[in-house]
């Protein structure tokens, strides 16, 4: 008889550790990378051309079309590096904001490469399901051989 309850017992636990696991383990990190674009324009249109440079300094390059409208190009250059096995790679990355003026010296659009990443959780019903049937297949069996060693 103790020995049955023993066995009862461990079983439950089993059970709730594979619970548990079967919980924790379901999540998956997904990275997504936004355009700063857009966040640029709502926060820079209608500035002047002073207010512009007040905030980021002098441009690094600027370009005038027409008689009348002007483009100021703040630029950044960045290193990527990548190393394998001895061989390294190094590449240039561009990063870039232009501000487009107009006549009025109002700007009136912003282009970026710019962007923002950010990881979500989310939870994975393929991989839960999936774990969820080994987890009961691998419980049947220990209580299938439980079963065997207390007769």
């Amino acid at each position: 008889m103790a020995k049955t309850s023993f066995y009862r017992n461990m079983v439950r636990w089993m059970a709730a550790v594979c619970c548990l696991v079967t919980l924790t383990s379901c999540y998956t990190y997904e990275t997504y990378t936004t355009s700063l674009e857009p966040e640029y324009n709502r926060m820079y249109r209608n500035w002047t051309k002073r207010q512009v440079m007040n905030k980021f300094g002098a441009p690094d390059r600027t370009y005038s079309f027409g008689s009348t409208s002007e483009i100021l190009v703040y630029e950044q250059f960045n290193s990527v590096g990548l190393a394998v096995e001895g061989l390294a790679v190094s590449k240039r990355r561009r990063l870039y904001r232009e501000f487009y003026f107009d006549e009025n010296d109002k700007c009136y659009n912003v282009k970026s490469n710019e962007y923002d990443t950010h990881e979500t959780k989310t939870f994975s019903k393929g991989k839960t399901i999936g774990l969820v049937c080994g987890l009961a297949g691998g419980l049947a069996g220990f209580i299938a051989m439980i079963a065997q060693i207390a007769k």
